[in-house]
């Protein structure tokens, strides 16, 4: 999964880059992912409720 800056959106980094930077120090832009994985409905079904 790649990820991208806030505030520089050409900025694509990998996922150890942005879980271990966290930001960008030059920018100052948080990193979010490019794109977010579909998951089923059964997919979440599956999982017991929460206690």
């Amino acid at each position: 999964m790649m990820y991208t800056d806030t505030r520089e959106l050409n900025t694509r980094v990998s996922f150890r880059t942005a879980v271990l930077n966290g930001m960008n120090e030059k920018s100052g832009g948080l990193y979010v992912p490019i794109e977010y994985p579909f998951l089923e409905k059964q997919f979440l079904n599956k999982n017991p409720e929460p206690s």
